[in-house]
């Protein structure tokens, strides 16, 4: 479990690296971390459909 933590963590890390800036890039992060994960990636349609109210929080 641990293990499987550390690995999330990374891969979030890793991903966001290059996304700071950019307006939606955790859509982008998003589909890096659950495709590498083996997650399937059609949950992103959900983030895509609250990430404009989540982003004005953060912004």
């Amino acid at each position: 479990m641990v293990a499987f933590l550390v690995e999330v963590a990374l891969l979030c890390v890793l991903a966001s690296f290059g996304t700071v800036g950019v307006g939606g890039g955790a859509t982008f992060t998003a589909i890096v971390v659950l495709s590498a994960l083996n997650f399937p990636v059609g949950l992103v349609g959900l983030l895509i459909s609250v990430e404009p109210i989540i982003d004005t929080g953060r912004t």
